[in-house]
């Protein structure tokens, strides 16, 4: 079974959390300040199947 919005939580949580952290995106993060933003937004989803890779660029 995958898991679909309403299946851990509310709709309407998803919807604030993505909302929370559209609005904390800001020029001034760093890399790692976003990497972890990132992550968390992911572990969030409890999705197996839903990974994130950071690659550098140099």
């Amino acid at each position: 079974m995958h898991p679909a919005i309403g299946l851990y939580k509310p709709k309407l949580y998803y919807e604030n959390l993505f909302e929370k952290f559209i609005s904390s995106l800001t020029d001034s993060l760093t890399e790692k300040q976003f990497r972890i933003r990132i992550k968390t937004i992911f572990d969030e989803l409890h999705c197996g199947h839903t990974g994130y890779l950071f690659k550098s660029i140099q």
